[in-house]
């Protein structure tokens, strides 16, 4: 037997802007990279849009002075954070 489903008229998609960091080799610093994903929730599918990089550089950081942080899951299953702190030129 068939389930019924309802179909908007109207799409329903969702903007998910990623943020990660990207090690650069001859500096040793780090960029921010950003790309949006766009979902559509109707049709299910997701489309990517392109990677950018940003011009300012950043570090490791402390949890008291950082602008991002990025969490993970290490090996043994317990979460962990990186904390990037942005490189002013004086």
């Amino acid at each position: 037997m068939a389930k019924c489903r309802v179909q908007y008229a109207a799409d329903i998609t969702s903007l998910e802007p990623i943020i990660s960091f990207q090690k650069d080799p001859i500096t040793g610093n780090y960029r921010k990279v950003t790309q949006n994903v766009i979902r559509d929730h109707k049709t299910n599918s997701v489309t990517t849009e392109k990677l950018i990089e940003s011009e300012e550089m950043y570090e490791l950081s402390t949890s008291d002075d950082y602008d991002y942080n990025v969490e993970y899951q290490d090996i043994d299953d317990s979460y962990k954070f990186l904390y990037f702190k942005r490189i002013t030129e004086d």
